[in-house]
């Protein structure tokens, strides 16, 4: 009892040995004051500070983060030097402190993360700044996996799901598993530029009669806080015959469709061909031929009765009557 009240006293008085000139002008930090995330999941908390302009941050400039309320206790630091247990591996100073840079990142969230967080330098000067000390609420974890694709499934097709894990985190990688159904899965991991990472499990199983209308559900578990979340999705499947008898109708539709689309077409092209199409000499049959009137000029008179002689001589010979010549 002795000893714990000595060690908080020596505390006190080493943090009155530190300089408390974050309240002089100069000292600035920048940083949000409230910062919520849900249990398992990960926080990145941006962070920037200020010192005035006769200080001058070296390339070895060390920060700190730590509780304010718990003597002390260090839990991200840019050396990695003072990282308490139960911080490390999941508590990280990101940012570049010799840059002015205090970002912090907060992977595998717990209920006990919940506290304040206060930065410290360490260089050329010692200083906390406290004029902003950010908080962090933890809660309870509601965000659930998506699950894709979602669609009608035909028995005796082999199908693949996949189930993505809320949240993109740097840190250990959830536990994903599948119930419902009998297949087999596979869990990958995709990084992104940021250096955080989205974790996925792919679902292999052969659709059958059995499974129509079952639930399949994807859980994923975070470690070391062991929260879950899950989605449950249903199966709907079909068999070959439904299938068929609803592909054979399309089709037929469709194909009446484009045959009508053909034969009218066709039909105009027939139409507009036969009209422009000429008939026999290049006449359209239509057009009625006209007589064709000459002008005929009348003969002589001795040629009319000369005729006119030979004309009668003519018919009296084919009446037997004999011919009388002058």
């Amino acid at each position: 009892m002795g000893f714990s009240h000595l060690e908080h006293c020596l505390s006190l008085v080493l943090m009155s040995l530190i300089w408390s000139i974050d309240q002089m002008a100069g000292f600035i930090i920048d940083a949000p004051r409230e910062v919520t995330v849900q249990e398992g999941l990960c926080v990145h908390i941006p962070c920037t500070f200020a010192v005035p302009g006769d200080v001058t941050l070296s390339q070895t400039a060390r920060g700190y983060w730590y509780r304010p309320d718990i003597y002390g206790e260090c839990v991200a630091a840019n050396d990695g030097s003072l990282v308490s247990d139960n911080a490390k591996g999941r508590f990280f100073l990101t940012g570049d402190v010799s840059r002015g840079d205090c970002s912090l990142s907060i992977t595998n969230t717990l209920f006990g993360d919940t506290n304040s967080y206060q930065f410290r330098l360490n260089d050329t000067v010692m200083i906390d700044y406290r004029n902003i000390v950010p908080r962090l609420t933890v809660t309870a974890l509601r965000d659930q996996p998506e699950i894709s694709p979602v669609k009608s499934l035909v028995a005796g097709q082999e199908v693949t799901l996949t189930c993505t894990s809320p949240g993109q985190c740097a840190g250990y990688p959830p536990n994903i598993t599948w119930t419902g159904v009998q297949g087999t899965s596979r869990t990958f991991q995709s990084d992104h530029t940021d250096g955080n990472r989205t974790t996925f499990s792919n679902f292999t199983f052969t659709a059958s009669d059995r499974d129509k209308e079952s639930p399949l559900t994807c859980t994923v578990t975070f470690q070391p806080s062991m929260a879950a979340t899950s989605k449950t999705v249903i199966l709907h499947v079909a068999n070959c015959r439904n299938v068929d008898s609803k592909i054979i109708a399309g089709i037929v539709v469709g194909n009446i469709i484009i045959l009508i689309l053909i034969s009218l077409g066709l039909f105009c092209f027939l139409k507009r061909y036969m009209e422009k199409r000429p008939l026999g000499n290049g006449r359209n049959e239509r057009e009625v031929t006209e007589p064709t009137y000459q002008n005929v000029t009348a003969p002589p008179d001795h040629w009319r009765d000369a005729t006119v002689a030979g004309s009668a001589g003519g018919q009296a010979g084919a009446a037997g009557l004999p011919s009388t010549h002058g």
